[in-house]
């Protein structure tokens, strides 16, 4: 059973960051030392699992919407519920601060990628909802497309 918390020590970030270097079909090594500046200033939810960190994830907040930056699970650990028990904490935390809605990007489905249709189906079995297709999306490199996927989140408790 894992536990999921708020990491406001940042003392797994370099654990953290190993994860999405264990990730190469998701992150590339700009993606990476993306995640390590966001790792660092943003919010830091983190998995343990028996001490053992096994997902992270990065939470950048702004007024009352809130968008997950980054997100990853130890590829030894994935289709165990770890994301989504992720999610879920992130969405409890939200709700008591008041955001309406979670935001995430990712790469859209008209690039193909098998991974990234398995995020995609992640999002939306966890109750995301595809707002928009933004392409070219500023920052990201030509030929992919990102779409945005959002959850509004309930505000009471």
């Amino acid at each position: 059973m894992e536990q999921i918390l708020l990491d406001d020590t940042k003392q797994h970030s370099a654990k953290a960051l190993l994860i999405a270097q264990s990730l190469p079909d998701y992150f590339t090594p700009d993606a990476v030392k993306k995640i390590a500046k966001a790792i660092k200033n943003e919010l830091l939810f983190v998995a343990l699992n028996n001490n053992q960190l096994v997902g992270f994830a990065t939470l950048l907040i702004s007024d009352d919407q809130a968008e997950i930056t980054w997100i990853g699970v130890n590829p030894t650990h994935q289709n165990h519920g770890i994301g989504t028990s992720i999610l879920k904490e992130i969405e409890k935390y939200l709700t008591q601060a008041g955001a309406h809605s979670l935001i995430v990007k990712t790469l859209a489905d008209t690039a193909e990628s098998r991974e990234y249709e398995r995020t995609r189906n992640f999002y939306i079995k966890n109750g995301f909802k595809l707002k928009e297709i933004i392409d070219p999306y500023p920052g990201w490199d030509p030929g992919n497309p990102c779409a945005v996927y959002e959850k509004k989140l309930d505000a009471r408790d």
